[in-house]
């Protein structure tokens, strides 16, 4: 038996060591924080003519690379970023997209 509970043991540190260190994702960027988008620089109520809350919220998301605000037409890409906890395909702005490596450093 000491043998079978020293392989769990060693098991369970051999997947701890695999995992690495816990992902870290950036910080989100407030909403209020930007008027404009951080890839395009566009106004986030340039196409409604209501300009009501509900659409402006609408009209802005949050890069999962690098947390800045950013527009539906910057952010429509889907890529996976498991170094930051993201398996799965999850928003990402053409910045981050296309590596410029700007965006995820910027402050």
């Amino acid at each position: 038996r000491g043998m079978e509970e020293d392989h769990h043991i060693h098991s369970y540190d051999e997947a701890l060591r695999q995992a690495g260190d816990p992902a870290r994702p950036p910080a989100w960027e407030s909403f209020e924080a930007r008027a404009t988008c951080a890839c395009c620089d566009a106004d986030f109520a340039w196409s409604f003519v209501l300009r009501s809350d509900p659409q402006l919220m609408m009209a802005r998301h949050h890069c999962r690379s690098c947390g800045k605000v950013v527009c539906d037409g910057c952010s429509s890409r889907r890529v996976a970023h498991p170094e930051l906890g993201f398996r799965d395909p999850v928003r990402t702005c053409d910045a981050c997209f296309f590596g410029s490596g700007t965006m995820r450093h910027a402050p």
